[in-house]
């Protein structure tokens, strides 16, 4: 169930606010039967599958990824391998969750790292043309000494 809902989540954009009540909803016993009777529902829709097909990494937000992370992945419960014992189909989903989350943590962490370097880079190229300009000063001092 956790790997539909948050299959749910993602192409509903559902926020925050609506994934609290859907939770305290799925934690009452009788809900949650109801709970999977509706998501059950959901992956029937002829737009299940294909909407799944074109969702990429980019079309996360730093919200549902939070959601994601906070809610899904954090779970005891959503473990490839504890999956994978209950239904294969499900597991492979929740396997392509974690790895969308891990992908797109990862260009986070790739972008952040990229701008230090930019920053570096312009840091070195200030420093290095310094450098340069007071070479070619003691340069012309030389000459200037040398010619006389």
């Amino acid at each position: 169930v956790l790997v539909f809902e948050a299959i749910h989540m993602i192409l509903k954009r559902i926020d925050e606010k609506q994934w609290n009540k859907i939770y305290k909803a799925f934690q009452n016993t009788k809900k949650r039967k109801q709970r999977w009777n509706d998501l059950k529902g959901i992956v029937l829709e002829p737009t299940f599958v294909p909407n799944i097909f074109n969702l990429g990494v980019n079309n996360l937000s730093s919200k549902q990824l939070n959601i994601l992370n906070n809610n899904y992945i954090a779970h005891s419960l959503f473990k490839y391998a504890l999956i994978l014992k209950k239904n294969k189909c499900a597991a492979q989903l929740a396997h392509w969750i974690i790895s969308l989350v891990r992908l797109r943590n990862f260009r986070t962490q790739l972008k952040s790292i990229d701008k230090d370097l930019q920053k570096h880079e312009k840091e070195l190229d200030k420093q290095y043309a310094q450098k340069h300009q007071d070479l070619q000063k003691k340069q012309n001092k030389l000459k200037k000494q040398q010619q006389k």
